[in-house]
């Protein structure tokens, strides 16, 4: 009779010498012992060192507040029901990250029950340079990318539109001025027309005597 009893939770692979172990929480790190029996007159222990970890969920990220009148542009990184601590990283495509990131403030809470934690971060970006931003962030190499800070028109554009708004106006303008004017001559005509009509002289016809 085996003087040791098994764990529950594993199961002996003996041809390839491998133990499985399943329903492992937080609470299962640890410093096991490993009893290895030969035969009746000969064993072995060994101590094996148990780390259990647990992956995060994918990144989510979402606007705080960001409009094409702010300079400054919100946004929330979150993962949840990872282990061990785990730390959000910004990623700026194309840009530097100490120019365009002003600041970022992290926030970890540890789930009393599963002992796994919750992680997220807000970040601030600069969007005065009127560029759009592509940014993701990222935990444990899982990302999640967002596009920020909305494309605002350059002078030359800008100038472009203005010229385009102007001439459609002007063209507006002389449209309503043609059609003004077009039914102001069919009323004048109307008109002469209507007095002639009324201005005939009908002259009596006078005969010689005989």
């Amino acid at each position: 009779m085996n003087k040791y009893s098994p764990w529950p939770n594993s199961r002996v692979d003996r041809g390839h010498n491998v133990i499985y172990l399943s329903n492992v929480n937080i609470s299962h790190s640890g410093v096991y012992t490993c009893h290895i029996e030969y035969n009746d007159s000969f064993s072995e222990e060994r101590e094996i060192h148990l780390t259990v970890t647990a992956n995060y969920s994918q990144p989510s990220i979402r606007l705080q507040n960001c409009t094409e009148q702010k300079d400054q542009c919100l946004v929330l990184c979150s993962s949840r029901d990872g282990y061990p601590k785990g730390k959000i990283k910004w990623n700026i495509a194309g840009l530097n990250k100490t120019d365009t990131m002003l600041w970022s403030k992290d926030i970890i809470s540890e789930d009393s029950s599963t002992s796994l934690y919750n992680i997220s971060s807000m970040a601030s970006f600069n969007c005065s340079t009127g560029k759009q931003q592509d940014i993701s962030c990222s935990v444990d190499s899982v990302s999640k990318l967002l596009s920020i800070c909305h494309q605002k028109n350059t002078p030359e554009k800008q100038s472009h539109v203005e010229a385009i708004v102007s001439c459609v106006v002007v063209l507006v303008i002389v449209i309503v001025i043609a059609i003004t004017v077009g039914l102001y001559r069919i009323r004048n005509q109307s008109s002469t027309n209507a007095n002639a009509d009324n201005s005939v002289i009908y002259s009596p016809v006078v005969q010689d005597a005989l």
